[in-house]
This record gives structure tokens, C-alpha cells and sequence, in this order.
């Protein structure tokens, strides 16, 4: 809690304010009940046998067992630490002492472990069961009765492939719209955003909520997305700032330029137009050009006639 406020403690799996949200993949959940790898393990006890031992209930046999499970175990455990599951006897005959046991091995959710329950087991359990030192040991616990005839011998394997695990796989949890997948030789539960890349149509982040996959659409000042599946667009408040700003700058210079060309062609204009009323003036190009007194009236039109201006004319020809 801090300031007054509460403060959630999400699993590894899910995040958020009230960790309402789940990551795209997490472990899948396996069932106990899935098929485990078993190996038969019988070894002999140099020791006179005791009748009671025909009953696996009575005392003398529930004393012996429990050594024998305790030591057994140590030793199929070092076959494989990880997966290693249980040891139990199931039966212990006379002719000396046979010790009848099965090892169980839990199959994993990882194809490369299959295989080595599958295939290397046996003879990982043979080494063992044929290292004098473990034997010498086991030999200490009961007593110093001496151990022989260890033998090895595995039941038929259940599961072959990863694969074979899926009917013993799930992915319940609060969330809905998680699957089961195989992914680099191992099943996972895989989120629907996940599994549905372009579940917001590349325009919003998918996120896995308690009721399936929903969407957290982009949004800029130029541009929105919305919607389902941020499907539906529209512009935004800054691209119409941007869009109208760059007509105005536009139609500013276009009025400007319109405003230049027309004052040059006008200019252009009175001064051809003066030229050409008076030929003789044209070689004093340089005197009017630098002549900045008002020619206003220089630009307006004249009624012109033979009888008033006819002194005008005699300097002339016309044509």
C-alpha cells in the first residue's frame, strides 16, 4: 500500500493495475494422472527369510520396506533428479530375500527428456545398480546383508512424443482463449493475441484480458484508430491544424505571387506603351529609368487627332 493505495502483487504470468492482464504464453498445467516411465527393479538379500514376509502389511515387512524404498530411491534418483518420481515394493519372496520393486519416472512436458526416459533410462539404472559403492552402501543400511543379482528391467513406454501428452495437458486459469501448442519440442499455453497476430489489424497493441483477446488502438493528434479490432480510422485534430496551415501558407504565397506579376506586367506595360508614342525618347533609356519622378499620368490613354496636333505630326510619317 502506498498513499492510502492498494498495490497488487501480480503471479509472473499476469500484469496490470489489478493484474487483469496476461502475458502471451505461460506453462501449460499437467495432470498427475498422466502415464509415468517404469522400470522393475529386483535385487536379492543374502538373509534367512521371514515368513511374515509373505504379507507386505505386517510389521517385519513394513520395517524392511522402508529401508529398502529410503535406499532404493537414493539410488534411482541419481538416474535422472529431475523426473524421478517414487520407488515401491511390491514384493518380497523367499529363496534368501527377493526384493521386488518398480521405479516410476515422471514424463515431462519436453521432448528431449522423452527421449532419454525412453532411451538411456535403462542403462543409466544398470550402471547404477552395478556400482559397488552404492551397493556397499545399501548393504550398511540393511544391516550388512550382502546384496546380489540386481537386475533391471523396463516396462513398455506409454508415451513416445511429446505429442502423446496432450490429452493430459490443460490451460485453465481466469483467462479465457488460451491453447495448447508445441513450441520448440515443448507444449505451452499459448494467449489469443498470440495466436491471432492480426487480431488489431497491425494498428493497436491485442492484450489478453479475462474474457479474450481485446484491443488498445493507436492514437496520434494526426491520426486515430478505433473500434473492435482498430479497424475504423479518422483523422485527427493536429493533421486538419497541419493540413488547413499549409493551405493558408499556400494560398498566401500564391496571392503574393499573383500580386508581384501583376504590378511587373502593369509596369511592363506603361512603359511600352510610352515608347511607343514617342520613338525618339527610347534613347533616353537611361535618363528615365533612373528618373523616379510621378509617370502616372504616363500610362494613361489619349484621344488623338491630325487638326490639334498637327504640329506633331509634320516631325513624322505616317504609315
Amino acid at each position: 500500500m502506498t498513499s492510502g493505495l492498494c498495490k497488487c502483487n501480480c503471479s509472473d504470468y499476469t500484469y496490470g493495475d489489478s493484474c487483469n492482464l496476461a502475458i502471451n504464453t505461460r506453462p501449460v498445467i499437467l495432470s498427475e494422472d498422466r502415464p509415468t516411465r517404469k522400470a522393475n527393479i529386483s535385487l536379492t538379500l543374502i538373509q534367512t527369510y521371514n515368513p511374515d514376509f509373505e504379507h507386505l502389511n505386517s510389521e517385519a515387512s513394513k520395517k524392511l520396506i522402508s529401508v529398502l524404498s529410503h535406499e532404493i530411491s537414493d539410488i534411482c534418483r541419481r538416474a535422472d533428479p529431475q523426473n524421478f518420481r517414487d520407488v515401491k515394493i511390491i514384493g518380497l519372496l523367499s529363496g534368501s530375500i527377493i526384493v521386488k520393486s518398480i521405479a516410476q519416472y515422471n514424463y515431462p512436458n519436453n521432448q528431449s527428456q522423452i527421449d532419454f526416459l525412453n532411451k538411456d533410462l535403462e542403462t543409466s539404472l544398470k550402471n547404477l545398480f552395478n556400482n559397488s559403492d552404492l551397493l556397499k552402501h545399501l548393504s550398511e543400511a540393511l544391516g550388512n546383508v550382502s546384496v546380489q543379482d540386481t537386475e533391471v528391467l523396463m516396462q513398455t513406454a506409454e508415451i513416445a512424443n511429446v505429442s502423446d501428452l496432450k490429452r493430459f495437458l490443460n490451460c485453465s486459469s481466469d483467462f479465457a482463449g488460451y491453447t495448447l501448442k508445441i513450441v520448440e519440442g515443448a507444449w505451452v499455453c499459448e494467449g489469443p493475441c498470440k495466436s491471432n497476430p492480426g487480431y488489431c489489424n497491425a494498428h493497436g497493441d491485442c492484450l489478453n484480458m479475462k474474457t479474450g483477446p481485446g484491443c488498445l488502438c493507436y492514437n496520434t493528434s494526426f491520426q486515430e484508430y478505433y473500434g473492435t479490432h482498430c479497424e475504423l480510422f479518422r483523422r485527427g485534430a493536429g493533421f486538419y491544424a497541419a493540413l488547413f496551415g499549409s493551405l493558408g501558407a499556400a494560398l498566401l504565397l500564391f496571392i503574393t505571387v499573383i500580386v508581384i506579376v501583376v504590378v511587373r506586367l502593369r509596369h511592363r506595360k506603361c512603359w511600352s506603351m510610352s515608347s511607343s508614342l514617342d520613338p525618339r525618347r527610347s534613347n533616353l533609356f537611361g535618363d528615365y529609368f533612373f528618373d523616379f519622378t510621378d509617370r502616372s499620368q504616363a500610362c494613361q490613354l489619349q484621344n488623338y487627332t491630325l487638326h490639334e496636333n498637327l504640329h506633331e505630326a509634320e516631325a513624322g510619317a505616317f504609315r
